[in-house]
């Protein structure tokens, strides 16, 4: 009986690790994405001006 607690316990903190990266990845992704598009808009308006 406890070891099959352990294994749920286990494959649960798995489980809220792997979304934590997950949404870590996200998060950077976005984030590049804003600075791709940041450094794009500034080139834009550099050679607009």
């Amino acid at each position: 009986m406890h070891d099959r607690i352990h294994i749920i316990l286990d494959g649960f903190f798995l489980e809220s690790n792997i979304s934590r990266c997950h949404c870590l990845t996200v998060c950077l992704r976005v984030l590049l994405n804003i600075e791709t598009i940041l450094i794009l808009g500034v080139r834009v308006s550099v050679y607009m001006f």
